[in-house]
């Protein structure tokens, strides 16, 4: 679009502007913030003047005056309440939800148990818990700008259909327009992997480490990959889907309908019945305990999870490998059998640890999502980008 001669357009353009100045949370005076974005003072003063009577920004009081005198300036701040970005983690067992205000801290999280085979039900779900958190929150469901999804399956990023999630009991199923039927704000869904492992490489373990592998191992298995800082969603944003790679001519059933998958190996599900528990955490302890069958189940749930890192590794040549998902809740007990099977297998030895994020990885990178979708609609709508 040919900004020249566009009044509006350019008002547009120097409001988004000084609403990413003061995004940082600083205390800012006018001049500040003209010298800043490079702006007139003048104009700067009108934008103040409109996002203060939109309640987007606030007035705190007098600052201290210039060395050489003056006039004490009236100190601005973005108001954290002018907007609200919400995270929905759709889980095969909870679906969890978290609230960001504008400065992207946290201000209410809500959980609940995930209905299944019903994607209808689990909006349902996820619209109560999102009107919950955002009342905790104290900001009002009108000035939400975005909702991300973090799906435990395979996402289209060109359509925003989730394909498949074999454990969920969806297929084919328009994710994103359904949370922009139900919300009216632009919205974005991804895989669980892809979501967690933006959220690991922004907040969590893996912040100074542009290359990294992120592997969930829980009721599936699934990789987030970033690759220079950027995460690699592929063509169709369905990169990672290392579980459902063939590594047993007779292995198993997957959930898939395939045989011999790595998840049918090696996901929690695959833990527990190797094991005869009733989940994976019980196969831990029960190995911890002395139980032989556990134990054994333990050591070959990591042999075929070390197939998985070092296909991964010797492909993409990350500098971390990070591990989620429910079963990274055994922490050294699944760490460190894993690390020595796959010492053995991959080409070279990469660091293998436990999510910082924990339970929170998903939603977490939801929430980053729907903070990044916020800022692409603005410029698309309103910048002509």
């Amino acid at each position: 679009m040919d900004q020249v001669g566009n009044p509006q357009l350019l008002r547009r353009i120097n409001r988004t502007r000084v609403l990413a100045a003061l995004g940082d949370g600083r205390q800012w005076s006018r001049a500040e913030l003209a010298t800043e974005v490079g702006l007139a003072k003048p104009t700067v003063g009108m934008i103040i003047d409109d996002l203060v009577a939109d309640r987007l920004v606030r007035e705190l009081g007098f600052g201290r005056a210039a060395s050489r005198g003056g006039r004490r300036p009236v100190m601005i701040e973005i108001d954290p309440d002018a907007a609200a970005h919400v995270g929905i983690h759709f889980g095969v067992h909870t679906t969890r939800v978290a609230v960001t205000d504008a400065l992207g801290r946290l201000r209410a999280t809500g959980v609940a148990a995930s209905p299944l085979r019903s994607p209808k039900r689990s909006v349902t779900t996820a619209t109560r818990l999102v009107a919950s958190a955002l009342e905790q929150a104290c900001i009002p469901p009108e000035r939400m700008r975005a909702i991300g999804a973090a799906v435990p399956g395979a996402v289209d990023s060109s359509t925003g259909v989730c394909t498949v999630a074999p454990n969920l009991g969806w297929r084919d199923v328009p994710i994103e327009a359904m949370l922009v039927d139900v919300f009216h704000v632009p919205a974005v869904a991804r895989n669980i992997a892809h979501a967690a492992a933006a959220a690991e490489h922004a907040v969590g373990v893996a912040q100074s480490v542009d290359n990294l592998v992120w592997l969930y191992v829980g009721t599936g298995i699934g990789a987030g990959i970033i690759n220079g800082g950027r995460l690699l969603t592929g063509r169709a944003g369905l990169s990672g889907e290392i579980g459902h790679c063939r590594v047993s001519a007779n292995g198993p059933m997957c959930s898939c309908g395939r045989r011999g998958c790595l998840e049918s190996l090696a996901s929690g599900r695959a833990l527990a019945i190797a094991a005869g528990t009733s989940d994976g955490a019980d196969a831990f302890a029960e190995a911890a305990a002395g139980n032989r069958r556990a134990g054994q189940a333990v050591h070959d749930i990591a042999g075929w999870l070390a197939v998985g890192v070092a296909t991964l590794v010797n492909v993409v040549d990350p500098a971390l490998v990070v591990i989620g998902g429910g079963l990274a809740g055994a922490g050294e007990a699944l760490l460190a059998p894993l690390r020595e099977a796959a010492r053995g297998t991959a080409l070279r030895e990469v660091p293998i640890v436990a999510s910082a994020l924990g339970d929170e990885a998903e939603v977490t990178g939801a929430v980053l999502l729907a903070r990044r979708r916020s800022t692409e609609t603005y410029r698309v709508e309103h910048i002509g980008a």
